[in-house]
């Protein structure tokens, strides 16, 4: 990790610590324990903004998902938190009724009065143990958490109260939405989920575009958090991997497991299809990549090289080299025949690589992460070709279109944007989700786009323009674990429960 990512190395660290020491590695809870968070940093962000009628529309939806972990948990850290924020919102309004609503409920809570009235949320981390960390395995928004002891309602006469005031404080996630550019602030913005106020996109509305997913099926057998998920390159397959530590292949139109694949020593963090779909890369927490035979349900090769968690995979359009980036702030490229390292890519500043892509052929790959570039790298050279600028947040997808033209990136800074690869150009910034952007992709033709975010949304676009052209919301499940099809008709997501869902998306 590059020194100017220490502190943010660090408070990652310890937001994970305190998320797994309420629901455990594997819970169900964990997933939407991401979501929560994402919500409350972007209303503490637009806290900083002074706009506040945003920040209480995302507070709120931090107060569902806080409702809806404590559910899970038995525990009231999380809502005291975002029940706090959503006051502060309040009180810088004037909006004194609705801060009694909110104080009421915290004071239901076991919050006392002192700590009710105060104006700024204050952070106090104990930390144990040793401090000799080498690795983070989280994508838990940053944020700020009291590590405090909180007494459980005990009276019925509590829990009437805060069952009251829920309802009189409700909103749905999904109609918080980003639609029209806000102007850049003279001050720059210091946090990572949004460096700038130009990487966000602004008036909160009701979206008319917005249409619920059918569900189409649910698929159980991980016992644990689904982290990855891909479709196989005809979508007949999908692959899905997690804390469980297996890799699992899928009949699409039966929900059947066809195959276990069972080898990794921590976490599946990665998957990737060849391009005929006969084999399946898998990344881990264990550093090592394997190579999986999917018509004979058996393991190829395993890859050793990384020195800390592989993150993100990619076959070349040939099928012959894969590349694996990770927290290691490398790129390596293998020759799949041999299972050797061909070339390992890195630049000063890197950081971590969430994000790898082939361009047509096999001599350049695109990449993108924590250094927030979209970086076209020559595999013969070893070296840069092109560093695309503009994202304002992490880069967490990268793909390419069919021929190549154009890169398609979905970023932390709630936009994905596309690009023209062979000026570097930013063509579109593709402005409407309300929360991280997790994918984007471009779609058979190449004419249209489908992004996906933490607001539970699929979005639809085209390319031409960067015009919406429809959205579908899959309600209260989880999606970090997510993959759309080629053509924008299906989404798989990994849910709460450990299982996955297929969905039927709007066109």
């Amino acid at each position: 990790m590059i020194k100017s990512s220490k502190s943010s190395f660090q408070n990652g660290f310890i937001v994970l610590c305190l998320c797994l020491s309420l629901a455990g590695l594997g819970s169900p809870a964990f997933s939407q324990a991401v979501i929560f968070h994402s919500f409350k940093q972007t209303a503490e962000q637009f806290i900083k903004e002074r706009d506040f009628s945003k920040a209480e529309k995302l507070a709120e939806a931090a107060v569902l998902e806080a409702e809806a972990l404590k559910a899970k948990l038995g525990d009231n850290r999380n809502l005291i938190d975002s029940l706090e924020l959503l006051g502060r919102v309040y009180r810088e309004q004037g909006n004194y009724g609705k801060l009694a609503v909110t104080n009421g409920r915290l004071k239901a809570l076991g919050v006392s009065d002192s700590e009710v009235t105060s104006t700024e949320s204050g952070v106090s981390i104990h930390e144990s143990g040793s401090n000799n960390v080498t690795r983070i395995d989280s994508e838990v928004p940053p944020a700020a958490y009291r590590n405090k002891v909180v007494p459980a309602e005990s009276s019925e006469s509590s829990e009437a109260a805060v069952s009251q005031a829920s309802q009189a404080n409700t909103v749905d996630p999904a109609d918080v939405e980003f639609t029209e550019p806000v102007q850049e602030h003279l001050q720059p913005l210091k946090t990572d989920v949004v460096a700038s106020a130009e990487g966000i996109a602004g008036e909160l509305r009701n979206n008319t575009l917005l249409k619920k997913a059918k569900e189409l099926m649910e698929i159980k057998g991980h016992i644990s958090w689904v982290k990855c998920l891909e479709f196989s390159p005809d979508a007949r397959k999908a692959a899905s991997g997690g804390v469980d530590k297996t890799v699992r292949l899928w009949d699409m139109a039966s929900g059947q497991e066809l195959h276990r694949f069972e080898g990794h020593d921590d976490n599946v963090t990665a998957l990737a299809f060849s391009p005929v779909g006969s084999r399946l890369a898998s990344g881990s927490s264990d550093k090592t990549i394997r190579i999986w035979d999917l018509e004979g349900g058996r393991e190829l090769k395993v890859l050793k090289g990384h020195e800390n968690i592989v993150t993100c995979l990619a076959f070349s359009s040939t099928g012959r080299l894969l590349a694996s980036g990770g927290y290691d702030g490398t790129i390596r490229v293998w020759d799949l025949g041999s299972g050797k390292t061909i070339k390992v890519l890195t630049d000063k500043d890197l950081g971590t690589i969430r994000a790898l892509s082939f361009l047509p052929g096999e001599s350049k790959v695109v990449s993108g992460g924590s250094d927030r570039l979209v970086t076209v790298w020559s595999i013969e050279s070893g070296a840069p070709v092109k560093k695309l600028s503009g994202h304002k947040g992490d880069i967490l997808s990268v793909a390419v279109s069919s021929d190549g033209s154009r890169i398609i990136t979905a970023s932390r800074d709630l936009t994905a944007r596309i690009w023209s690869t062979a000026t570097g150009a930013e063509e579109q910034k593709l402005v409407g989700h309300g929360n991280w952007v997790l994918r984007a992709q471009f779609l058979t033709g190449d004419n249209r786009a489908m992004s996906c975010s933490l607001d539970k949304t699929f979005r639809l676009w085209d390319v031409a323009t960067g015009q919406e052209l429809s959205a579908s919301t899959i309600g209260p499940f989880g999606m970090w674990g997510v993959a759309m099809n080629d053509v924008g008709t299906r989404a798989l997501t990994g849910s709460n429960n450990f299982s996955l869902r297929l969905w039927q998306i709007g066109q």
